[in-house]
């Protein structure tokens, strides 16, 4: 599977799809992080992969891996930090 950049517009398009898939699913909270928060604001030019600081459920896994399989992107394209860090993000907010 390909290395894609992800810039701005590839994160906000690839995160539309990852919903769209979810349907009427229940919403769920991303809370982007590193690079990829850094090239959605456009302080950075584009990364290699999306990390959340929010878990992922099995639902939303499963949408991930949809539309990584829809444009052929490799499977880590959208990754969840440890819980550990996840902890530790959540004190800060």
């Amino acid at each position: 599977m390909p290395d894609q950049l992800l810039d701005a517009d590839a994160i906000e398009r690839h995160l539309r799809e990852v919903a769209d898939e979810l349907g009427t699913e229940p919403q769920r909270t991303i809370i982007l992080v590193g690079g990829a928060l850094l090239a959605w604001r456009g302080l950075r030019e584009a990364t290699r992969d999306v990390d959340s600081a929010e878990s992922l459920d099995s639902q939303l896994r499963d949408a991930v891996a949809r539309v990584a399989a829809r444009y052929d992107m490799a499977p880590g394209w959208f990754e969840e930090y440890d819980e550990h860090l996840i902890a530790h993000v959540r004190a800060l907010i």
